[in-house]
C-alpha cells in the first residue's frame, strides 16, 4: 500500500468536510499530522488513519438517529 500525502485542504475535500473543520481538529489535537517543510513554511499532512477517522466522524454526525450521535443523550428524570 502506498502512502497518502494530502494537504489539509485536499483531505477536507476527500472526506467531505470543510478545511476549517479539518484545521480545528488538528489545532485541538483530535488528529495528528506530519509536518513537511516547504520553503520557509510547513505543510501539515494527515495520514491514512486520520482520514478514515474524519470520514467516519463526519458520517456519524450526519446520522439523525440516537445511535449515530457522538454525544450521549441526557439522562431522563424519573416520573413524578
Amino acid at each position: 500500500m502506498s502512502a497518502i500525502s494530502l494537504t489539509l485542504n485536499e483531505a477536507g475535500y476527500v472526506v467531505g468536510q470543510s478545511s476549517t473543520a479539518i484545521n480545528r481538529a488538528v489545532d485541538r489535537g483530535i488528529i495528528k499530522v506530519k509536518l513537511q517543510r516547504r520553503g520557509r513554511g510547513q505543510l501539515r499532512k494527515p495520514g491514512a488513519s486520520e482520514l478514515r477517522y474524519l470520514a467516519i466522524a463526519g458520517a456519524m454526525e450526519k446520522d439523525p438517529t440516537p445511535a449515530g450521535r457522538l454525544t450521549p443523550a441526557p439522562p431522563r428524570s424519573p416520573p413524578i
